[in-house]
């Protein structure tokens, strides 16, 4: 495979150009390392989505270029998985933040062709490594996105409102997100029915733009008919998509927590997403040889839905002690069995996984397919199931 630096050099030295540009504005206001959330983000949003953009056409037209030559004269289904986690993991920067550093970028995409050569005895090969199902297992592996499916989705919060009943997709939402790009960003919101007095949890997804630490696939929206993506780089994404859902009276809160004061007809859009009653979680769509990726965090909605709420006499519910950025598992793992199953889209996956009617206990979620008997323990569409407890997760060998 063609390194990334001879190929920008070579054949795109425009982009080269760019992306010393756009990395370069964005040192200038932001310190090395940081990880600017906020106001700062609306206060810099040209920076941040020029950023973005830039980084977004070099990898995805690279990808299209070198990548997915290489990954279609793979024959092996192990061989595939490895190109496509190992490449994934180069478009999330969890931590690393490497997007800011163009020299440190070059060497690690360097560092992903070379190991995907065309040569024999230089193919990195992963193992498929048996793993617990969140289903059975309160450590289960649910695939987070930008972790190359290598660690177990735990976060117990003893005091935070504990699953119950039923959890739904909103059928406009999963239309929607199946018709969407392999490999594009999804952001998700649940209405927590219990402190809605709704009849059902409602889950909503709605696309989602890019951003400089989290470079997807483009949406192409205008030719797959889908609503336009929730901006990120100004802001929290779930904010956008709560004041969206409710102005457009698809999202409805209900008793709204009892947050509201007395003779308050309906919630203010603005301020609807720290009531509580809404949790906010991401996905990425599968593409290639991997399945849906998921991300349980998000500061704008779960800091108030996993917070402790009491309600003094006579006044409405009120914040008393601040939750987490992260779901507790309970949660995740039904949002996980809500969504798993839906249409992937994957180009070149060997393995077809389907779902069987009323499988998943108190989860409403069924896609009916005649030749399927049994549910698929992981969710991952192109991987085989996996149903035993992990044991080393993802090991390689040459």
């Amino acid at each position: 495979m063609k390194s990334f630096s001879h190929w920008l050099a070579q054949r795109h030295p425009e982009l080269g150009n760019d992306l010393a540009k756009a990395i370069d504005a964005y040192n200038q206001v932001f310190a090395p390392g940081s990880n600017p959330r906020g106001n700062v983000r609306a206060l810099n949003e040209g920076t941040l989505r020029n950023l973005a953009n830039t980084w977004q056409k070099a990898l995805f037209t690279y990808k299209a270029e070198v990548v997915d030559l290489t990954y279609a004269r793979l024959d092996a289904v192990a061989a595939r998985t490895a190109l496509t986690v190992e490449w994934d993991r180069l478009l999330h920067n969890n931590g690393k933040l490497t997007f800011s550093n163009l020299d440190s970028m070059k060497r690690n995409i360097d560092e992903f062709s070379k190991q995907f050569r065309l040569k024999k005895g230089t193919m990195a090969m992963w193992e498929d490594v048996p793993m617990a199902s969140p289903d059975t297992s309160s450590d289960g592996f649910i695939p987070i996105i930008g972790e190359g499916f290598s660690t177990s989705y735990t976060m117990d919060v003893p005091d935070c409102i504990r699953y119950s009943g039923t959890t739904e997709v909103e059928a406009a939402s999963r239309k929607e997100f199946e018709r969407g790009m392999p490999g594009s960003a999804w952001i998700g919101l649940l209405v927590i029915a219990e402190r809605t007095g709704l009849p059902n949890n409602m889950i909503f997804l709605l696309p989602a733009s890019h951003m400089e630490k989290h470079v997807t696939a483009p949406h192409k929206h205008e030719q797959r008919g889908l609503s336009t993506p929730i901006p990120q780089f100004a802001s929290a994404g779930h904010q956008g998509g709560v004041v969206m859902l409710i102005k457009q009276r698809r999202m409805h809160l209900g008793t709204c927590n009892r947050c509201l004061p007395l003779g308050t007809a309906e919630p203010d859009p603005t301020t609807a997403a720290g009531y509580g009653c809404i949790m906010g979680f991401a996905m990425v769509k599968a593409y290639d040889a991997v399945g849906h990726q998921w991300a349980f965090t998000s500061q704008t909605c779960n800091v108030s839905a996993t917070g402790i709420w009491e309600n003094p006499a006579g006044e409405v519910n009120r914040l008393r002690t601040n939750g987490g950025m992260q779901l507790p598992t309970d949660w995740a793992v039904a949002i996980w069995r809500a969504t798993r199953d839906f249409k992937g889209m994957i180009v070149g996956a060997t393995y077809q996984v389907v779902s069987a009617p009323e499988v998943h206990g108190n989860v409403r979620n069924v896609v009916p397919n005649a030749s399927s008997g049994h549910p698929e323990p992981v969710g991952m569409r192109g991987e085989p199931p996996r149903t035993s407890k992990p044991s080393g997760l993802i090991r390689r060998k040459k």
